[in-house]
């Protein structure tokens, strides 16, 4: 799951986000990563920008006979 800014940020708008103190978007996304580890996520990352280290570690894990 992606942490930074989904459903459980609640946040409704880039412009809130901006406007948020950062203490406070800290605590929103570790909010909704505590959320999306504890509903079974396999991969929890911060932002779509994070995404090729993980496809990187799927593509690894399954040359090495994984399937995850």
């Amino acid at each position: 799951g992606v942490a930074g800014l989904s459903n459980y940020t609640d946040i409704d708008s880039l412009e809130q986000w901006e406007s948020m103190p950062e203490t406070e978007r800290d605590e929103r996304v570790q909010m909704s990563r505590d959320k999306l580890n504890s509903s079974g996520a396999h991969y929890v990352i911060d932002s779509i920008k994070d995404l090729p280290v993980v496809v990187e570690d799927i593509n690894t894990r399954m040359r090495n006979g994984e399937k995850p």
